[in-house]
């Protein structure tokens, strides 16, 4: 009797877990440079806190807000830009900050300002 009622609950149990995955709506897409990416190949990705994806590229940073995409770009011009375009790594504090490896560092973006600091 135990084992058959140990049987019905993980049967059950499968099969709510089915249902529950069946009903979600998962839905993809990809971006490429055709929607604004700057470069096909994508070193590292983040999500901040806003729900802005980040994308460390080759050539930029990029950043998605679900319509388009801004690109980051070292100007020479402006100190405050970001020093390199080669990124490798992204992540976030949570309190308003990306951090980026590119290939001269390691640099600060704060998002109020959108400056760079190394």
């Amino acid at each position: 009797m135990r084992h058959s009622l140990y049987i019905l609950l993980t049967v059950s149990a499968i099969l709510i877990s089915s249902i529950v995955a069946w009903s979600q709506n998962i839905s993809l897409y990809s971006l490429t440079t055709n929607e604004g990416l700057s470069h096909i190949k994508v070193n590292d990705v983040y999500t901040d806190e806003h729900g802005m994806i980040w994308a460390g590229t080759d050539y930029g940073l990029n950043r998605y807000d679900g319509h388009s995409v801004e690109v980051f770009l070292n100007d020479k011009e402006n100190p405050h830009s970001i020093p390199h375009n080669r990124i490798t790594r992204i992540t976030g504090d949570g309190n308003g900050h990306i951090w980026a490896v590119c290939s001269l560092g390691l640099v600060e973006l704060d998002l109020k300002s959108c400056r760079f600091k190394n």
